[in-house]
């Protein structure tokens, strides 16, 4: 009885996305076996090579200024670069705005509509930062 009761509050658990408790996952944290330095370079480099431009890269915060989606909609790419022991974890978010909305920093997560046409564009970034430091 608890062996089963103990892995249905698993599976439960296991269901739960990433992000808010009980919320639509809204970051993607990439594990990297490089210094915090070098995930901070690495992640600069990525998002200019796919076109964006950092605004800022300080305090292991890097921020991409808006970037446009179309005609009415902007979003920028956030990247936290938290120092492990002999590594690095870069957690990346995304937020959108749309002025004509008032829709101001709204998270990228997964999901339909325009929210599912960002998010692949964070999952990109991710994956081509856990490309090039080797992890």
């Amino acid at each position: 009885m608890k062996r089963a009761l103990l892995l249905l509050v698993a599976a439960g658990c296991a269901s739960v996305p990433a992000g808010m408790p009980g919320g639509p996952q809204s970051t993607i944290p990439v594990d990297v076996r490089v210094t915090a330095a070098r995930a901070t370079a690495a992640t600069v480099r990525v998002l200019t090579d796919q076109g964006y431009v950092v605004a800022a890269s300080e305090g292991g915060v890097i921020r991409t200024t808006p970037r446009p989606h179309n005609r009415a909609t902007t979003f920028v790419i956030t990247a936290n670069v938290v120092p492990l022991d002999s590594a690095a974890r870069v957690v990346l978010s995304g937020a959108y705005t749309i002025p004509t909305l008032r829709i101001r920093d709204e998270p990228m997560t997964p999901g339909p509509r325009l929210k599912g046409e960002l998010w692949p564009r964070l999952q990109l970034v991710a994956d081509s930062i856990a490309a090039v430091t080797g992890r």
